[in-house]
């Protein structure tokens, strides 16, 4: 399920997304061009608010991925800001069209695209495709961009921001990353870069493709943007990995984190009760915002964190 509801800072209710507007015409707590462009990116949010798994939610929090797609969660709009931001960004940048880049944004032709509800991983006909619960014609660079595959029988979906064809018929895979300036410094691709362009690429040669280069473009807001080379690695090595802290972060590995979606899914399709799935899924926050006896604190910035906390809590690892 998408976000429902927006929490109001002042006025501490949870305001529908149909009514935003005229709730904050009222209490003019946030701008209402904000406000609309808000309602606009929740509502048009579909990729992420049904049970698929792509390669960005392979990476998190399985509670932050797994809550939206059983359950109504509403959203601090500040908490919102920089992934709102983020989009807009990748959105724009998207648009560019060159004889180099295949960019991501859609290029159909009216009708299309359709809104059906369905995910990525359910439907393709030999003319058109399904992505972000729409179709799109195949030759849609929507669609080029957007890879379906597979891992241990767990269907999966990833997306870049551009591909690079080369004349000897292998593809360049490009992902841009909107970052703070102290992240940017990083010299070495982080964990999580290495993994979600491993996944993509995999998922890539699964739909015939060669990839001969992955790479980021790491942009902030007072720096050239700099390129990072990720070094292909195998599946063992993606799954020996753990986000967000690196060796010495997470408790788990993404691999340990894989295990965890693949029992939600089948847990799901065996028609588990929501509740019953999410009380064995662990809550997993960023090294930083650990405290000192080493307990995770992601309800400080998860933007469902008030959702997460009110349903069954997560296991401890």
């Amino acid at each position: 399920m998408p976000v429902r509801a927006i929490r109001c800072p002042q006025c501490y209710v949870e305001v529908p997304l149909a009514e935003a507007l005229s709730h904050f015409h009222s209490c003019d707590t946030i701008p209402l061009p904000y406000v609309n462009l808000l309602v606009d990116a929740l509502q048009s949010d579909t990729r992420h608010a049904t049970p698929q798994l792509t390669t960005t939610q392979l990476l998190s929090c399985p509670r932050r991925t797994v809550i939206p797609w059983f359950f109504d969660v509403s959203c601090d709009p500040i908490d919102r800001m920089p992934t709102l931001f983020g989009t807009l960004l990748h959105e724009h940048m998207a648009a560019f069209d060159s004889d180099r880049w295949i960019s991501e944004r859609c290029t159909c032709q009216s009708p299309f695209p359709v809104a059906i509800n369905a995910t990525d991983n359910d439907l393709t006909s030999h003319f058109a495709a399904i992505v972000d619960g729409r179709w799109h014609y195949v030759d849609c660079n929507t669609v080029k961009c957007t890879f379906r595959g597979a891992i241990d029988g767990v269907p999966i979906s990833g997306r870049v921001d551009a591909i690079e064809p080369h004349a000897d018929g292998t593809i360049s895979i490009y992902d841009w990353k909107f970052r703070s300036s102290w992240k940017s410094r990083m010299t070495d691709p982080s964990p999580e870069d290495i993994a979600q362009l491993n996944i993509n690429a995999l998922l890539a040669e699964q739909n015939g493709h060669r990839v001969r280069a992955a790479k980021t473009a790491q942009f902030t807001w007072n720096a050239l943007p700099v390129y990072q080379a990720v070094p292909f690695v195998t599946l063992a090595e993606i799954f020996r990995l753990r986000p967000n802290g690196g060796q010495t972060g997470e408790p788990i590995t993404i691999g340990e984190n894989f295990r965890f979606y693949k029992q939600v899914l089948d847990d799901w399709h065996r028609g588990i009760l929501p509740a019953d799935i999410l009380a064995g899924l662990p809550m997993i926050g960023k090294e930083m915002f650990k405290d000192k006896y080493g307990k995770s604190m992601c309800t400080n910035y998860c933007d469902i964190n008030e959702t997460c906390v009110s349903l069954p809590q997560p296991v401890e690892l």
